[in-house]
């Protein structure tokens, strides 16, 4: 079900809109520099409490591992032991329901206290459609426990700024 955002929540969609803004809607911008962009965002907000992998961040970052961008916590020798993942990300800025599909999916098998889904649509209509079959993916997905959480981030060409919505699984 749609929930209030989080405190985190509310830092990445305020973050992320001010990457929009600062931005001109991909006329100036490749793809790659949207990815680029938008992960130095999600980078910043966590840097200082957890060990964060991705991709494109030169070496503050550990090497990506599993998701376009994970947020963990670790522990034991040279912290070398995962204890628990934070947030995990997957950046899609092509629009195709398959290729939507395919990296929305690596969220719903992952378990982490959130799951960031950063993606992009013609309109803001279709953003909400795909945010509507994410959510009915999540309840046809035998894994899905109660309590997970994510974090829809849509952005579209007739807006300037991200559409952004929590779910939370209820059973």
């Amino acid at each position: 079900m749609e929930v209030s955002l989080k405190p985190v929540e509310r830092l990445i969609r305020k973050t992320l809109n001010k990457v929009v803004k600062s931005g001109d809607r991909g006329e100036r911008w490749t793809r790659s520099e949207w990815t680029k962009h938008v992960k130095e965002a999600i980078f910043k907000i966590g840097r200082k409490k957890y060990v964060i992998t991705t991709h494109g961040l030169g070496d503050r970052t550990e090497p990506q591992w599993l998701f376009d961008m994970a947020w963990s916590v670790e522990c034991g020798p040279k912290s070398a032991y995962l204890q628990r993942l934070v947030l995990i990300a997957e950046f899609e800025w092509n629009r195709k329901a398959v290729d939507l599909d395919w990296d929305f999916q690596k969220l719903m098998v992952g378990r982490a206290d959130y799951r960031l889904f950063v993606f992009d649509q013609k309109s803001k209509e279709d953003v909400s459609i795909f945010i509507d079959r994410f959510v009915k993916q999540i309840s046809m997905y035998q894994g899905t426990q109660e309590g997970d959480r994510y974090l829809f981030a849509g952005s579209s060409t007739d807006s300037n700024n991200f559409m952004v919505k929590a779910f939370s699984v209820k059973r």
